[in-house]
């Protein structure tokens, strides 16, 4: 009866888009039982014991960002007058939704039929309340604090990494024992909210919600760190086209091919006027060319072909729908190149 009102004039208290608002309560006697119902609002939610048994499982990543709304739930708690300590975290009072690809979700803290606000003994005696394997070794004696909670959302954390409940998992000295050697410094972290010791564990949820931000910028910062080395390295290969015909070696063949080209044209000239016809289009097309690393690259293949064609009685025929065929290939890129560059 004592837990019920103690639930019930605390969540009266609570206004907080993580946790279930508070409507009513009553009792009710009926003919073959009695109790207590209490009222609250409804979220449409698996909890997160639930998911992980249905299969979810759970990167580093999302760890990270389930302890960070974790821990804001905690900091608004026990930055009440006195502290709200919830004293019963654990995946089934840990409801999840509205998963995205870049995020965990949305996160509820529920039931709160364990909380303390207070340090009332009754009539001397003490009244043990919690879940064995996630509660810290001070809860057992009654001497629950804000940092009971840190160590409650620590054993949750290793519950979802290991698969296993904590009470089965192996201790030394007091201490449960995991692995996570794919993130070294969230299993530091965790290790400091499991600390047996109040001592040595984080005092406060917001000591260790700053913890926990700055490993964060601590792993984006050399997240950021090997991008940036591996873009500094050169690139041996050509990845495109494009990179092929920018190419330092296909810029000084298409001058070269450019000038043979030229050569060909003056002496063609001198022996077949009709040429002239071709000339125009010809020079038409190195123009706009010319302009970019491609066109050069692209001069090159146009120049070799009319220079291997210059045996043939039809060569400034060829030569003009080659030309043409490639004038059109390239506007067409230009054009498409511009309107990404417009619409990115």
């Amino acid at each position: 009866m004592k837990l019920f009102q103690r639930e019930v004039e605390t969540l009266k208290s609570i206004e907080h888009p993580a946790i279930p608002l508070y409507l009513d309560s009553f009792d009710f006697d009926l003919q073959n039982c009695q109790g207590f119902a209490l009222v609250q609002s409804y979220i449409e939610a698996p909890s997160l014991a639930q998911v992980y048994q249905d299969g979810r499982r759970f990167t580093s990543t999302d760890l990270r960002q389930l302890a960070h709304s974790l821990l804001d739930i905690l900091i608004y708690l026990h930055g009440h007058t006195p502290p709200i300590i919830h004293r019963d975290l654990k995946p089934s009072n840990i409801l999840i939704t509205n998963r995205t690809a870049h995020h965990i979700g949305d996160i509820y803290l529920v039931d709160f039929g364990a909380v303390q606000s207070n340090l009332a003994h009754d009539g001397g005696t003490v009244t043990i309340v919690g879940t064995y394997g996630y509660m810290p070794p001070e809860q057992f004696g009654s001497r629950t604090c804000t940092a009971s909670d840190l160590y409650s959302l620590g054993v949750t954390l290793i519950y979802l990494i290991t698969g296993i409940h904590p009470a089965n998992l192996s201790t030394k000295d007091g201490k449960i024992q995991f692995d996570l050697n794919n993130d070294l410094d969230l299993k530091s972290w965790l290790n400091k909210t499991i600390e047996p010791s109040l001592e040595l564990r984080f005092k406060t949820a917001s000591i260790a919600k700053l913890e926990l931000d700055r490993v964060q910028s601590k792993l984006q910062v050399t997240s950021d760190a090997n991008i940036k080395s591996n873009s500094s390295q050169p690139n041996l290969l050509p990845l495109n086209f494009s990179d092929v015909l920018s190419s330092p070696l296909f810029i000084l063949l298409g001058i070269t091919a450019c000038c043979i080209g030229v050569l060909n044209c003056i002496l063609l000239v001198c022996f077949d006027p009709q040429v002239l016809s071709f000339l125009s289009s010809y020079f038409w097309l190195i123009i706009p060319l010319a302009f970019s690393k491609i066109g050069l690259g692209l001069l090159c293949l146009i120049c070799l072909f009319f220079y291997l064609s210059c045996g043939t009685i039809y060569y400034y025929t060829i030569a003009l729908i080659w030309n043409t065929v490639i004038l059109f290939i390239y506007s067409i890129y230009k054009i498409t190149k511009t309107i990404l560059r417009i619409f990115n």
